[in-house]
């Protein structure tokens, strides 16, 4: 699931969740929404690397100001 708020200075700030069947699958996520300039400082919880198998993750991020609004 994908939740977005805004704080006070109108940073976009997005809340990604989900479930991999692998913890290797969540690290290749992280490593994809690491590589795209439109992503900013990512947050990933210890909790995404507990197990190995079934993994619940969640991923904290903010939409870089200079790529909000345009349309790909």
């Amino acid at each position: 699931s994908v939740f977005r708020t805004a704080d006070g200075a109108g940073v976009a700030k997005i809340f990604l969740t989900g479930f991999a069947p692998t913890r290797d699958a969540v690290l290749k996520l992280q490593e994809s929404l690491r590589s795209e300039e439109i992503f900013l400082n990512l947050y990933s919880p210890p909790t995404n690397w507990v197990t190995q198998v079934d993994v619940t993750f969640a991923f904290q991020f903010e939409i870089s100001p200079s790529f909000r609004g345009q349309k790909q």
